[in-house]
């Protein structure tokens, strides 16, 4: 069936369109037009993402997603693993982990954390009938993406796979590269090509390496040295002997990544002093990557004692117990993938247990061990699951055992003095996380017990960045669940404090970037809490890069005793989504967002000295009111960036149809301001009342 195509809509504002080439059917991605990808990689935390399919009825900009209903003539499983295959064709190139989660149904877009989230993955999955000939649209990632939109995926749910020849693997494979932060090309033969033009089996090796330039090639994990353990003869070699830094009591846990194919992993291990029971093996990759993990006890004499293996959809988990063991043998543990196809690679996380596994109660006592166990070493198999699919790989093995005995334990608090450690008492050399270049990526994970407790690291920049301008971004969240994230500050060698920008501020996140930074240089970064709600255990994620956020000032002012409020139209041409910070001076300032019917939108409150973000607004075309207001002398600062154009017009609903276009020129937008009429390029416009 040949198709007549229309022309493709504007890639940026004001280019011309264009029309396309003969050929099946041609469609545009909408992605975020001006997010910037930041840092290292567009993704904080690239090794711990995941994914979650939205239930339908979940709500997108007021519609509900209809994904289940869209797929299902093909069954679930297999349109599910069509997407989930697409998603490991493009991580098992790149340092990037990818699992699946489950979706609670909360709204796309609601106020919550970048990563993390535990309603549903970082990348969401849904679908909704669209006009056009958009055949999906994602938001790429990016540390300014309000809300939780980064990554989101939309399938335009009226198209006919099927009935149009279409196949959902290439369409599935282009989103996700969105999705990871990779842009259109119009380079013929690559995935990311921004038409439809044939269908792939895999990303091509361009494709790859403009992945890679974001987060690099797939490392082998730390385990494997120079020699690699693929065998028994190089099997890394784990210690049972009680020190501490060790209980046998308490699950030793070990994380690890199955890079190719063809990769082994072995590790070699003698069970504690004097143990003679049970001793339970398990592999997890269930909340951790895709990987269909194949796990296997051996003897010394390679002889295989016993083994299992798994290809659930979605990873995980496999687990082996010997009812008996010999303390004075060495046991030998072998994971590979159990495919040889994408879901045969990833990464794992084992853990090894003196015993088998504890009962609902928590009790684990070890009839072979001479001492009663008290309550201290009592633990859970879902504390334990909770640390082999948590952001913990870069902890110690001493850490990792504290956090399955007790989940509240703070991370590195025994470190901490609250004389010594305070201020600049003591000051922690950050490495350079693994599978990173030097000095380009640093992760660490600690804690805040009070809050006069602060922590002070310390970095180095690289010795060069691609461009001219060197630019620092720090991002941190609790990972217990605080609804307040700590706070970030910036200082050179000097001890002096960096002028940096605060990108986020809120939904339990906090970042901050300075630029001007200098090659080879050192810098301090202080992390410290203003309330009680953001102390605890947090994640500190660092990078170093030559690209600044392109943030853009929507409006600013002063109000006074006299003038306690000011009011701005604010037009929206396309449907986008507003990351939106508020500075405020002098006196607290709340910001609220009425639509054209006076129905309250959104809102912001700043207090004295602070800059804060909302969830973000995600607005349909139309004309709003933002009315900006104080109890005294203040000054106020509006700051983001919007995503433009991210999603485009939903069939039969005329309230997300395009408004403002110029009759005479369709890449122009007309707004009727009070004013009179302002002629922009740009799909939104800030107005300011005059009374």
């Amino acid at each position: 069936m040949a198709w007549r195509l229309a022309r493709i809509l504007l890639r940026w504002f004001g280019r011309p369109a264009r029309k396309s080439p003969v050929q099946r059917l041609a469609f545009e991605a909408l992605e975020c037009r001006d997010t910037p990808t930041l840092g290292v990689s567009p993704w904080p935390d690239p090794q711990n993402l995941s994914l979650s399919f939205a239930p339908d009825g979940t709500t997108v900009v007021g519609e509900p997603s209809v994904l289940s209903a869209a797929f299902d003539q093909s069954s679930p499983e297999r349109w599910q693993r069509e997407i989930l295959r697409a998603v490991q064709s493009w991580v098992v190139h790149a340092h990037l982990n990818v699992s699946l989660c489950a979706d609670d149904g909360s709204p796309f877009g609601i106020a919550g954390r970048l990563q993390g989230d535990p309603r549903f993955g970082d990348i969401r999955l849904g679908a909704l009938p669209m006009t056009g000939e958009t055949l999906a649209t994602a938001v790429r990632p990016g540390r300014t993406t309000p809300g939780t939109w980064a990554g989101d995926i939309i399938f335009n749910s009226a198209v006919n796979h099927a009935q149009q020849n279409l196949d959902l693997f290439t369409i599935a494979l282009h989103e996700i590269g969105h999705a990871l932060g990779l842009r259109d090309t119009t380079q013929p033969n690559s995935v990311m090509n921004f038409r439809y033009t044939r269908s792939f089996t895999a990303p091509t090796s361009a494709d790859i390496a403009e992945l890679q330039k974001l987060y690099g090639p797939r490392p082998n994990d730390p385990h494997e040295g120079r020699s690699g353990n693929n065998t028994l003869r190089t099997a890394t070699r784990l210690d049972t002997t009680p020190r501490e830094d060790f209980r046998p009591d308490l699950p030793m846990v070990v994380y690890g990544d199955i890079t190719r194919r063809t990769d082994v992993d072995f590790y070699a291990i003698r069970p504690a002093p004097n143990h003679t029971g049970p001793m339970t093996f398990r592999v997890q990759t269930a909340g951790v990557s895709l990987l269909n993990p194949s796990l296997a006890i051996l003897d010394s004499r390679g002889r295989i004692l016993s083994r299992a293996s798994t290809s659930t959809l979605g990873g995980g988990f496999v687990q082996l117990t010997l009812d008996e063991v010999n303390p004075q043998s060495v046991y030998y543990i072998r994971i590979q993938g159990a495919t040889s196809d994408v879901f045969g690679m990833g990464r794992y996380s084992l853990a090894i247990i003196h015993g088998e596994l504890p009962g609902s109660n928590g009790d684990n006592d070890d009839d072979n061990d001479d001492d009663d166990d008290d309550d201290d070493s009592s633990w859970t198999i879902e504390r334990l699951v909770s640390v082999m699919t948590g952001p913990f790989e870069s902890l110690p093995g001493r850490e990792l055992q504290a956090l399955i005995a007790n989940p509240d334990h703070l991370i590195y608090d025994q470190d901490d003095d609250d004389d010594d450690d305070d201020g600049w008492g003591q000051i922690t050399p950050l490495p350079t996380a693994h599978g990173y270049a030097t000095n380009t990526h640093f992760v660490r994970l600690g804690s805040l017990s009070a809050l006069s407790d602060t922590d002070v690291y310390q970095i180095t920049a690289p010795s060069r960045f691609e461009g001219q301008i060197g630019v620092l971004t720090a991002t941190i969240w609790g990972i217990d669940g605080q609804s307040v994230a700590p706070t970030i500050r910036l200082f050179n060698v000097d001890q002096q404090e960096l002028p940096g920008t605060i990108l986020a501020n809120g939904d339990g996140s906090f970042t901050i970037q300075a630029t001007q930074i200098q090659r080879g240089a050192v810098y301090y970064v202080q992390i410290g809490a203003e309330e009680a709600a953001s102390l605890g255990n947090y994640e500190l994620i660092l990078d170093f890069s030559n690209r600044p956020a392109d943030v853009v000032e929507f409006a600013a002012g002063s109000l006074t005793a006299a003038q306690t409020f000011v009011e701005y139209d604010l037009f929206v041409a396309k449907t986008q989504v507003f990351h939106v910070l508020l500075e405020a001076r002098g006196n607290p300032v709340t910001v609220n967002l009425y639509d054209e019917q006076g129905n309250w939108t959104g809102r912001l409150v700043a207090g004295a000295g602070q800059v804060v973000s909302g969830s973000g607004w995600a607005l349909k075309p139309g004309r709003y009111q933002v009315r900006i207001e104080s109890t005294g002398l203040a000054e106020f600062r509006l700051y983001g960036m919007s995503i433009y154009d991210w999603i485009g017009p939903i069939a039969g609903n005329p309230a997300t149809e395009p408004k403002y276009s110029d009759p005479s020129n369709p890449n122009q937008n007309i707004y009727p301001t009070p004013n009179g009429p302002v002629t922009s390029l740009t799909p939104f416009l800030w107005s300011l009342r005059l009374f």
